[in-house]
């Protein structure tokens, strides 16, 4: 008898179809850049659908195509902008991070009753508006606001000023603000000192209480920092950073997941763990900045430029299951162009390469992302597939196997060393616990001193906040040793609710056992997890994910 399917009979939602309807607001800015007053400001409040679309955005770095004089912008510039913005729409992008960049302009910082562009900063921001992309924004204040006191009460007098005046035009058309990029990274510091944990948080109380006088329902990140300094991200716990913010922001790139370098990522609710024992408020968190470099040419000499991107496609499907397995809020891809990182490896458009209608694609990552990042392919109406018996398109889409983002050791070849101990076995109707199919999982080909175990999961996107779930499988071990491990994960927006189920050789004994968990969704989504210790051998088998 053929497994079912798990499809699901009920209609895909109207909100996941739902536009966000946006009305554009003029400005009566001088068209100049100068120390004089302030325009006067628009005091009309964006309507936006707030429908669930997801909560993937891009790095798009429109600042960068920016030119003054305005005629030079018209001709240069805006070209360029449109360009980009086509590729959005391509990738069906509702939301971007963007910075206050153009504010950067002749390094000319802006004091208090000093002139503020918003004219020019329109040119990134209506045009968001108009096309109904989102935005997170950054304000820069580092590099934008006169600090000539050492963030001392006239540094203050000028930020306070900057803020209000950016809260009052923009409001809550902003996902979130943030104040400072990596603040404890030289490289992102004009004079190339990084910030002190005492600065950072001078600067982040300033931003939120500025913001939350002009509208407190205005949304603030805390200045984010990179997934290397998850200690002073702890520090900043301690001092009570959450009191002055709305989200947690991070940045991980490359290795994400359980086995990444620097425990890759999975330590970042250690942070907010850390803020709740000090008696402070627990907060969700914001992955701000996520990609990668072409990073296997690093442990194999023979890779090809396309085995290189190859990897990198694959890549993209693990990430984004390992990203929303950990519960973010939102995550921000990194990014679309013109990021100079790596030789601009983190790019998936070629800036160098113009054409008509957009710019030279690194096609295969650049459909990796237009397939994955967005809410269809993993809607729980079409079903999980939790029988096997349909085809996993590839190992890095669907049911994604797990595996390191930075090999760092052992690769020859642009297939992940983790897919080889884990097979969607087809026709062995005597192996399945139904039907035809199931998933094997077997001793890793990687060192289980490099990996700690085999992991194949699943993204789930359509749930019910507030809904209880039920996630239930069948698993059957070979080995004394082996152990699997049912999990939910990325359902608590809070990062605190655990779901999971172990099970041992001695329940198993050989055959297909009963393993179930249940949990209320906190988000919008969760991410199914099958885990075996890689000892012996786990079959898994009849998944379903029910209310």
């Amino acid at each position: 008898m053929m497994k079912p399917t798990n499809r699901k009979s009920l209609p895909v939602l109207v909100k996941y179809l739902a536009l966000f309807i946006v009305f554009p607001f003029f400005s009566k800015c001088q068209d100049k850049l100068s120390d004089g007053l302030t325009e006067e400001k628009s005091n009309a409040q964006v309507s936006v659908d707030e429908t669930y679309r997801g909560n993937l955005l891009f790095n798009s770095n429109l600042k960068f195509f920016r030119y003054r004089p305005r005629s030079k912008d018209s001709a240069d510039g805006k070209p360029m902008r449109e360009r980009v913005i086509k590729h959005l729409k391509d990738l069906d992008v509702w939301g971007v991070r963007e910075s206050v960049g153009v504010l950067e302009v002749n390094r000319l910082k802006r004091r208090k009753g000093s002139f503020i562009d918003f004219p020019y900063m329109d040119s990134i921001y209506r045009r968001l508006d108009e096309e109904g992309i989102r935005y997170a924004t950054e304000l820069r204040l580092d590099r934008v606001v006169a600090n000539p006191d050492n963030f001392g009460p006239v540094w203050e007098e000028n930020a306070r000023y900057v803020v209000e005046e950016i809260g009052k035009y923009y409001g809550t058309k902003p996902l979130y603000y943030s104040a400072v990029n990596e603040p404890f990274l030289p490289g992102m510091r004009e004079d190339g000192v990084p910030l002190t944990v005492d600065q950072v948080m001078r600067v982040q109380e300033v931003v939120y209480t500025t913001l939350k006088a002009v509208n407190p329902e205005i949304v603030v990140l805390s200045c984010p920092i990179s997934g290397g300094r998850i200690d002073k991200g702890v520090e900043l716990a301690e001092r009570g950073i959450t009191q002055y913010c709305d989200y947690f922001g991070v940045h991980k790139h490359n290795d994400i997941g359980e086995d990444g370098h620097n425990e890759g990522g999975t330590d970042v609710w250690r942070i907010i763990d850390r803020a709740e024992e000090m008696g402070y408020p627990r907060r969700p968190m914001v992955m701000d900045e996520n990609g990668t470099r072409l990073t296997l040419p690093q442990v194999w000499e023979g890779a090809t430029e396309a085995d290189a991107r190859t990897y990198k496609a694959r890549w993209i499907g693990n990430d984004l299951v390992q990203m929303k397995a950990l519960g973010f809020k939102y995550i921000v891809m990194y990014a679309v162009i013109k990021s100079q990182a790596n030789g601009g490896e983190y790019n998936i458009l070629d800036k160098n390469r113009p054409l008509a209608n957009g710019f030279e694609r690194y096609e295969r990552e650049y459909q990796a992302y237009k397939e994955l990042w967005r809410l269809e392919p993993h809607l729980l109406s079409n079903g999980i597939n939790g029988g096997f018996e349909e085809a996993n398109p590839d190992k890095s889409r669907g049911w994604v196997v797990c595996f390191k983002g930075n090999p760092r050791i052992g690769m020859q070849t642009s297939v992940p060393q983790e897919w080889e101990s884990v097979d969607f076995v087809k026709n062995d109707p005597s192996g399945a616990f139904k039907g035809n199919n199931y998933l094997k999982m077997s001793k890793p080909v990687r060192p289980l001193t490099q990996i700690s175990a085999n992991r194949c999961r699943r993204l789930v996107e359509g749930l019910t906040p507030g809904q209880r779930y039920k996630l239930c499988a069948r698993v059957k071990l070979t080995g004394a040793a082996s152990k699997a491990n049912l999990r939910a994960m990325g359902f608590d927006v809070l990062g605190k609710e655990k779901a999971e189920k172990e099970v041992t050789y001695a329940e198993s004994d050989g055959k297909y056992v009963h393993a179930e968990v249940s949990f209320v969704a906190g988000n919008e989504w969760a991410v199914i997890s099958l885990e075996h210790n890689g000892a012996g051998t786990a079959s898994w088998d009849e998944i379903t994910f029910t209310k």
